[in-house]
């Protein structure tokens, strides 16, 4: 684990390990939120990357049918299948 240390001006130099691990570039920005003791970074593009995630939401709606019962029924013969 690495640790950093504030410096004049509230600034913090991350790792290079840390940056490379989460894929930061100069000028990225970060979400930083303070709950229950912790300091949490989320890079704001990784929030994008989520939400840009949502169009597929319902995509595969009704495919294995349209309820439960007919949706439990397909899986357990495709397992009998087998």
């Amino acid at each position: 684990m690495s640790s950093v240390h504030l410096r004049d001006r509230r600034q913090l130099t991350l790792p290079s390990d840390v940056v490379a691990a989460a894929g930061l570039q100069t000028d990225d920005a970060l979400e930083v939120s303070y709950v229950n003791g912790v300091i949490q970074l989320v890079p704001l593009k990784s929030r994008q990357r989520r939400a840009d995630m949502s169009r597929f939401v319902g995509a595969a709606l009704n495919c294995y049918g349209g309820d439960t019962d007919s949706m439990n029924r397909y899986l357990r013969d495709q397992r009998d299948a087998w």
